[in-house]
């Protein structure tokens, strides 16, 4: 358990006071598609198609099931208690991109919750606890202010603007990219701490 964030944290498991994240199953597909087919969730995302069928929930599934939780990690998250799955959290290399991203998303049904910012929040003390990424990026549509919340909530610092190519427009969108290092995190959560 950390003493910051009171998260239990091993190699696949990720567990905050609400959630649990966890590594995705096959299992897991009609839901991950079934929560996911919202064009809500696809036009903030870059890499979410719309529709979002069990094909595309089994290739997020397939990359991330087996990855390594040093230089890729995906985590489907949970409520606590009915273990209702309710979005997904991870983080990794993203091309065209120089520092791993932590990405994110939560069913429409879960928004304006803290849903995604405490499975952030774990995702990135996972990430500066057990693996050597020294840096890990963020970022987000200049239309998505509730995303650009979370972000600030969990202590990145903003980098820039930039342009990612989304697949819900097929084409490039404006984007704000942010950033956080071992030592702001440390900061941050000693802030938060106290």
């Amino acid at each position: 358990m950390t003493a910051e964030t009171g998260s239990e944290i091993d190699e696949r498991t990720i567990r905050t006071s609400r959630l649990i994240l966890r590594r995705p199953v096959d299992a897991d597909i009609p839901a991950i598609a079934a929560i996911a087919n919202n064009h809500r969730i696809a036009q903030n995302l870059a890499s979410m198609p719309h529709p979002f069928g069990e094909e595309d929930a089994a290739q997020w599934v397939a990359r991330f099931k087996h990855a390594d939780g040093k230089t890729r990690g995906g985590y489907m998250i949970l409520l606590r208690g009915g273990e209702k799955l309710i979005g997904a959290c991870g983080f990794g290399p993203v091309k065209d991109l120089r520092l791993p991203q932590l990405g994110y998303w939560v069913g429409e049904p879960y928004w304006g919750q803290g849903y995604a910012t405490e499975a952030g929040w774990a995702v990135i003390d996972y990430v500066f606890n057990k693996t050597s990424i020294p840096v890990l990026g963020c970022g987000c549509r200049v239309t998505n202010h509730a995303s650009r919340r979370v972000i600030d909530k969990c202590g990145f610092l903003y980098d820039g603007l930039g342009m990612m190519y989304s697949r819900y427009k097929d084409k490039p969108v404006p984007v704000l990219n942010f950033s956080i290092d071992r030592e702001t995190w440390e900061m941050a959560r000693s802030e938060e701490a106290a």
